[in-house]
This record gives C-alpha cells, structure tokens and sequence, in this order.
C-alpha cells in the first residue's frame, strides 16, 4: 500500500472518532514512507513530521499514560526534524500535560512555539492554563517541589 493511502484512511477514521484505526494507519504509512524514502534515497522530513504530529494527536485522543509516554518521544522526533515547525512543540506540551507532572516542560514548550510564532492563539492559551493550574497546584499543596500538574487538555 503506499503511504499516502494510508495517511488518507488515518484522517478518515480521526474525523470519525476511530483514534486507534487512525493511529495504525498513521504508524504504517510512517513505516511506508521511510522504506519508499530508504529505497530512492529522498529526503521525506516534511511527510514523516505531519505523520508523526498526527500518531501524537492519535495517542493524545486514546489517552493514558503510556501513549502520553510514547506521544513525548514521537512528537521529540518530530521537533528533530523541524525545531522550527510550531505545532509540533504543541504537540509536545500537550503530550507533557496529558502525562501530568511535567508542567515545566510543557511551559518551555509553549514558550518555544510563542517565540517561534507570537501570535500563536493556542500556544498562549495553553500556557496560561498550564500557569494557572500549576499556581493553583503550589497553593493548595504549600509548595510543589516538581512543578506538575496533572490537568489534562
């Protein structure tokens, strides 16, 4: 099957609500792509950044911890491939939110999608959020030696 197929039935069943199809039909048009990419020698970063940004988005829908585990490292590669693509630092913060616990890296993340685009609406939004509820944490417990919060978007 080629990857793009593949890619257009992982936005079918995301559309639809079907996370876990849409996720495997990301992951295997992920896998597509980088054979047809070993096999002509092209260079695909562009393709395999939107795909890894949607196996994040997937694993963020279907929740839990270990896709929020799984979501961190993915949406890592996807910065390897363009630190200077806004929405995969999103993509990041908002895996950091779902895990719970690292709201310090989920606000560096944020501040790093502001500086790369300052009228980023939901960057800012998500940061205040993650502000607030990370203030909201420290007052209700004295003080949070680790910053987290465990609120989820």
């Amino acid at each position: 099957m080629v990857w793009t197929e593949c890619k257009d039935a992982g936005k079918i069943a995301f559309s639809q609500g079907n996370f876990l199809s849409a996720l495997s039909s990301y992951l295997t048009a992920l896998e597509e792509l980088t054979s047809e990419e070993r096999r002509d020698g092209s260079d695909k970063s562009n393709d395999k950044q939107i795909l890894l940004s949607n196996v994040v988005a997937c694993r963020l829908k279907i929740g839990g911890g270990d896709m929020a585990t799984q979501a961190i490292e993915e949406a890592k590669q996807c910065i390897a491939l363009n630190n200077q693509w806004p929405k995969a630092h999103i993509r990041l913060a908002s895996a950091y939110i779902a895990l719970g616990g690292r709201s310090n890296d989920a606000c560096q993340s944020l501040q790093r999608v502001i500086s790369l685009d300052r009228t980023n609406k939901v960057a800012r939004e998500m940061l205040i959020n993650e502000m607030r509820g990370r203030d909201s944490n420290e007052r209700n417990n004295g003080s949070s030696s680790d910053g987290g919060s465990s609120s989820t978007h």
